[in-house]
């Protein structure tokens, strides 16, 4: 029974979600507005940076007090605080109140990866943020965050909570499915470009820049043919002039 209550505890922790609370409190259907994730990632595009923080910070925190309150009342039950951490994970996507429709859980995998064991997770973050800046998108720290913790875990030997991390790692990877699509399409925003400020020259620019060309050496050779004609006929009507006087 303790590990029913350690997953019921995290998963009603997990179904909270602050980044529907925010958006009803400005009344707009974050579900409804740029990605239509009610996660960390849409709330800084429609909410904006502050808003985001709180979001980030909730969904990490709710995932680590899973974890805490799971270790402290069921101390008996072995790997009762990863069944608890997973939970949350799954109640931040699947939120029985939302109709099972949430965010995406990395901000929850986070939370947990950390209270679990903070120093592997701290291990694995300079590699994650480097497949974020050497992708420029999201999903790299995603990715690289769902295989290298559980992964690590493994390779430390601590192989059941490393199969019960990979449990939530399939989860999280499951909501990022449309990412990939939009990466194979081209059409997945580049977060730290973005955020920054660098954008890139549009293939249709070069193209109309391309097709312009012959254009305006058309509109320049016609304008210097005028040029010509219009010095012949003075030239002409000179002579002709001359010529008249002679005679």
């Amino acid at each position: 029974m303790g590990y029913f209550f350690a997953a019921a505890i995290g998963y009603l922790l997990g179904s909270s979600n602050m980044a529907y609370y925010l958006a009803k409190l400005k009344k707009i259907d974050l579900r409804k507005r740029g990605s239509g994730n009610l996660g960390t990632s849409n709330a800084w595009t429609e909410l904006g940076m502050v808003s985001s923080i709180l979001v980030f910070l909730h969904d990490a925190g709710k995932a680590v007090l899973a974890v805490l309150l799971a270790s402290w009342l069921f101390p008996d039950y072995a790997y009762s605080e990863y069944i608890a951490g997973v939970a949350a994970v799954l109640g931040h996507i699947f939120p029985f109140y939302l109709k099972f429709k949430g965010g995406k859980g990395h901000a929850a995998y986070v939370g947990m990866a950390f209270a679990l064991n903070w120093w592997v997770a701290l291990l694995a973050t300079p590699f994650c943020v480097a497949a974020w800046f050497i992708s420029d998108y999201m999903v790299g720290l995603v990715f690289s965050t769902i295989l290298l913790f559980p992964s690590l875990l493994f390779i430390i030997g601590e192989w059941i909570p490393a199969l019960i991390a990979f449990i939530a790692s399939a989860f999280v990877f499951y909501r990022h499915t449309e990412n990939i699509k939009r990466i194979m399409n081209g059409t997945e925003a580049k977060f730290l470009s973005a955020l920054l400020g660098k954008e890139k020259k549009s293939p249709v620019l070069e193209e109309t820049a391309v097709t312009e060309t012959p254009v305006e050496q058309t509109e320049t050779e016609e304008v210097v043919t005028e040029e010509v004609e219009s010095e012949t006929t003075e030239t002409e009507e000179i002579v002709a002039e001359t010529i008249s006087d002679e005679e």
